[in-house]
């Protein structure tokens, strides 16, 4: 059974003055309240039309399965409704 009190999510991280994509960010989040906060996060730098490096993906499995909790990957839609 999924903790529904801590989530794992992946983002892109985009370069601010190009708009081009510098790599992906793995978030741990907890639920507070009625939303989430951010408790840790690491960046996984790659090129700028890379897909996400499976070491995100493997980081973000082990994650979730330690806090059994949620992985959205990077579709964090169903964690926001």
């Amino acid at each position: 059974m999924a903790d529904t009190h801590y989530a794992v999510s992946i983002r892109r991280i985009y370069d601010a003055h190009t708009d081009m994509l510098k790599g992906y960010k793995l978030i741990l989040w907890m639920r507070d309240v009625d939303d989430w906060v951010a408790m840790a996060a690491r960046d996984y730098p790659t090129g700028m039309l890379e897909p996400i490096p499976q070491q995100t993906l493997d980081d973000a499995d082990t994650l979730a399965r330690i806090f059994q909790c949620k992985n959205y990957r990077n579709d964090e839609t169903e964690m926001w409704e």
